[in-house]
């Protein structure tokens, strides 16, 4: 008998991400969806992909892959998994550092051995320059999550 596929519950791009103890509950810190740069290309701060999945049992390698607006691959980070008992699993998979060449909606891949299970989008886009007072120098913004 084949093993199940397992059901995506939640998918959040965040800051932080971690369990307490001895409770077991995820703190989730800082979600976005919008990353707003100063200039392109830009390199944007590690970052940690939260999952909620129902229906697994293991014995896989999960895979996130991070895509530009070509479709070209900027980062890939896995996590192989030993056989539980079917169960739900909550995991935080961080990210490092990675390089954006240009704005636009980019995709993030979850992967269970080579059987995608989902696909989602987070934009990049470059942050308006603000006005400022006549004389005054300029501040640029820092490269931030929303």
């Amino acid at each position: 008998m084949s093993e199940p596929t397992p059901q995506l519950n939640g998918m959040i791009i965040c800051d932080t991400a971690f369990q307490q103890a001895p409770s077991g509950k995820w703190c989730v810190i800082g979600s976005y969806n919008t990353v707003l740069v100063r200039e392109f290309p830009t390199t944007h701060m590690p970052f940690v992909v939260f999952l909620a999945l129902s229906d697994f049992t293991g014995n896989v390698l999960l895979r996130l892959c991070v895509r530009d607006p070509e479709g070209a691959e900027l980062c890939q980070v896995r996590g192989q998994f030993p056989k539980i008992p079917m169960t739900s699993v909550e995991l935080a998979m961080p990210f490092p550092p990675i390089t954006f060449q240009r704005a636009g909606t980019h995709s993030l891949e979850l992967y269970h051995g080579n059987t995608m299970l989902h696909m989602r989008s987070f934009q990049v886009l470059q942050a308006p320059q603000q006005a400022r007072p006549e004389g005054e120098a300029p501040t640029p913004p820092p490269d931030v999550a929303t």
